[in-house]
């Protein structure tokens, strides 16, 4: 069984009247459509809340809404599941997250990674083909979008009970698939921490571990007999100016009973769409890709080119965050005057939405201790 894998598919301005016209070859070129169909299965991710309406919930970052009429693209380019286990799912509120199911499930593609409560989110999918049974298990880090008992949204990365879910999937499966959303965007290598989670899962029965979030092309490994792919880019995400998201990734992975095989195709961005890269392009594409992946091979080198990257961003997540006031002799001063509720002074309700991204997500906090690590050595 053929199963091809595709990262962060959403409609945005150049293209979102070819998303509601179910217009497949203006988003994608002959060449990619017609390799997409020759697949037994076709999986991507859903980067955007489906809702006719223009509620937005409060959140740092972007909010992602299309209308549901955009699932006629998904449906036209052969989509069979659709990821939901992203930081956008609940773009459009709480409420409007059972009208993107219900848009998705109405044009005939199944879902996983999003539901009612945690529980619904939390269960996988399973492909049942050809005496095969495939496993699909999405989870996402906590940004804005994350399911609890009595809430509904997506299946949170959880270090308590993720690794359980796949090690049952795993008693059930042939082959278990895991997509785990997160990660540090446009950065094209782990964090140690993404590295170990990644090969956990495989220790736990993961036969493959695909990032997605990063919006670049980033590197593999080969761990325990498994292969782990550390952000495969966007499949279609126009209008962002980044020349790491003008290209991407396909996985395909050819699955039978007793063995697998990875391939990796190159696409490479166009306006308003996405086309297979051809010749000198497509070569270059997996040369950097191979040889990032060599890279982090080396002993040391995914910590050393965290710390690198710690160093290139503490400064901004320190000024997301209050710096000296607080024990200046102003500060002390106003305490003294004001009493604790001084330190709420500098958070109106925009910084202390930033302020919990930071403290919540995992790749946030990781990628900020390291920078205090590094900081605080360096003052």
């Amino acid at each position: 069984m053929k199963i091809t894998i595709g990262a962060d598919f959403i409609p945005t301005q150049s293209n979102l009247e070819a998303f509601c016209n179910g217009d497949a070859e203006a988003l994608c070129d002959k060449a990619l459509l017609k390799y997409m169909e020759s697949m037994d299965y076709r999986i991507f991710n859903l980067e955007a809340a489906l809702a006719d309406s223009t509620i937005a919930i409060e959140k740092e970052g972007a909010c992602f809404v299309a209308p549901t009429a955009a699932v006629n693209a998904y449906r036209a380019v052969g989509v069979n599941l659709l990821t939901l286990a992203n930081n956008h799912i609940l773009d459009a509120g709480e409420g409007n997250l059972q009208n993107t199911i219900a848009a998705v499930v109405n044009a005939g593609i199944s879902y996983v990674g999003a539901g009612k409560t945690i529980f619904e989110a939390k269960e996988p999918f399973i492909i049942m083909r050809d005496n095969l049974q495939i496993g699909i298990y999405a989870c996402t880090e906590h940004e804005f979008s994350i399911a609890s008992q009595m809430c509904p949204g997506a299946n949170p990365y959880d270090a308590f009970t993720s690794f359980d879910d796949v090690r049952v999937l795993k008693e059930q499966c042939d082959f278990v698939i895991v997509l785990y959303h997160g990660g540090k965007e446009n950065y094209r290598y782990p964090s140690p921490k993404l590295q170990r989670t990644c090969r956990r899962f495989v220790e736990f029965g993961a036969n493959a571990v695909i990032t997605q979030h990063s919006h670049c092309i980033g590197c593999m490994e080969e761990y325990n007999g498994a292969t782990i792919c550390y952000g495969q880019g966007n499949f279609l995400f126009d209008g962002v100016d980044n020349k790491m998201w003008e290209t991407s990734l396909l996985i395909t992975i050819d699955i039978d009973k007793d063995s697998h095989e990875f391939n990796f195709i190159p696409l490479r961005k166009r306006a308003g769409g996405v086309n297979m890269a051809q010749g000198e392009d497509a070569r270059r594409i997996l040369e950097d890709f191979e040889l990032r992946s060599q890279e982090i091979q080396r002993e040391g080198f995914v910590e050393e080119k965290y710390k690198e990257l710690a160093r290139k961003t503490i400064y901004t997540y320190l000024g997301r965050s209050m710096g000296r006031i607080r024990t200046s002799v102003v500060g002390r001063l106003a305490n003294k005057l004001f009493g604790e509720k001084i330190w709420g002074l500098p958070y109106d309700r925009r910084s202390a939405v930033r302020l919990r991204n930071i403290v919540e997500c995992e790749t946030h906090r990781e990628l900020f201790l390291k920078g205090l690590e590094w900081y605080g050595c360096n003052k």
